[in-house]
């Protein structure tokens, strides 16, 4: 078992239509974790409840902020299922949508494919410290097909700990 605090901190620039964007939040979840099954010699299945989550306000949109205390009490509280490999690689996410308000299940059903690609897979070789390394993905949200390349920097290590910073970037042909 395992109490786990996760910040992300998203800054995103979207191009549509010619318009362009910008969104930030700044997201703190708190969750514990327990492996239930090892269905593979490098794969954990693994349950998962959030205890808590917050939008932290200096690194949050003003527009975001709005729909912050909605966005907290949906997903307090949640549980789910998630397999991952012994490199951070996702393999399956699943929530417990049984206590999550019907109007709300659309758009949590694409945090679902949000939290399958946030987990970092690390390269196969070690590494140290200032490390770099790229990923790229295809991925679908909400039916659409979107490239994805990221770009990793191991900024620190603190005992089991990983200090990552990450630059994404995404692009969806016209679909």
């Amino acid at each position: 078992k395992e109490d786990i605090e996760l910040r992300v901190n998203m800054k995103s620039k979207t191009n549509a239509g010619g318009q362009a964007v910008n969104v930030d939040m700044g997201m703190i979840f708190d969750m514990n974790a327990e492996i239930l099954e090892l269905p593979a010699p490098d794969r954990a299945r693994i349950s998962f409840l959030i205890d808590s989550f917050d939008m932290d306000p200096e690194k949050t949109s003003p527009m975001i902020m709005q729909g912050a205390q909605m966005m907290r009490s949906t997903i307090q509280g949640m549980k789910g299922t998630m397999v991952l490999s012994d490199r951070g690689n996702t393999f399956e996410v699943g929530y417990d949508m049984s206590t999550v308000p019907q109007a709300m299940r659309a758009s949590l059903s694409q945090m679902e494919d949000s939290l399958r690609n946030m987990t970092t897979a690390l390269p196969e070789e070690p590494v140290g410290v200032g490390a770099t390394w790229r990923l790229y993905q295809t991925l679908v949200m909400n039916g659409i097909k979107i490239h994805q390349q990221a770009d990793f920097t191991l900024k620190k290590i603190d005992g089991a700990m990983l200090y990552l910073d990450a630059e994404i970037a995404q692009e969806a042909p016209a679909q």
